[in-house]
């Protein structure tokens, strides 16, 4: 898969509807098990709401694609949240209306607004990120080398995590276009520095 978009972190915003109470939560997750147990989470913490619909998309190019009205009448609820995360080409994310019920009926119609809405009312508040396919290497030089890269290695890598010993380590994420260019510069550039490839994955930058 290409480079997508999902949501850093937890976004909640809360609603009033007709004397409802909506409050939508959107998180970026790591895939199906980490949604699932966000879904519990949220009926765990809510065991008095009325409903608690979801839908989430992940897996490589969003395949796997789950939802749930949990109640509400079929396709008012949870249909309507994951179209909005699909027309948001968010992946890896999930969102959890969960509703109150205040007394008035909104009928199928306002229910599918509702809920729709709250979703894409919370997904613009929250941060949106783009993670791209990246190689992750662990770097290790002596001061003087480490000194030589630093300077010009953001050109090539994020670098995550750096620690001062009797050497200097560091983490750094590479888009995987730029790993030939990354490897290469280091070569060039610095003498005695070993680097170590740790994984491939999406990371975040900018």
């Amino acid at each position: 898969m290409n480079s997508y978009k999902t949501v850093e972190g937890l976004c909640e915003k809360v609603f009033i509807v007709e004397r409802s109470k909506f409050i939508c939560a959107v998180k970026g997750v790591k895939g199906e098990e980490d949604a699932k147990s966000f879904v519990a989470e949220t009926r765990k913490n809510h065991p008095f709401a009325t409903h608690n619909c979801y839908a989430y998309i992940v897996g490589d190019n969003g395949l796997i694609r789950k939802f749930s009205d949990d109640g509400e009448p079929q396709g008012t609820a949870g249909m309507p949240i994951l179209n909005v995360l699909a027309a948001k080409k968010l992946f890896n994310v999930v969102a959890v209306v969960t509703r109150y019920f205040g007394g008035v009926k909104l009928g199928a119609g306002g229910l599918t607004r509702a809920y729709g809405n709250a979703v894409a009312e919370t997904v613009n508040f929250s941060a949106v990120k783009e993670m791209f396919p990246s190689v992750f290497y662990g770097i290790k030089a002596s001061y003087s080398e480490y000194k030589k890269i630093s300077q010009s290695l953001a050109l090539y890598a994020d670098v995550t995590a750096v620690s001062y010993g009797e050497d200097v380590t560091a983490d750094c994420a590479v888009k995987e276009e730029l790993s030939e260019k990354f490897l290469s510069f280091i070569k060039e550039t610095a003498f005695g520095v070993s680097v170590t490839e740790k994984g491939v994955g999406y990371h975040p930058f900018g």
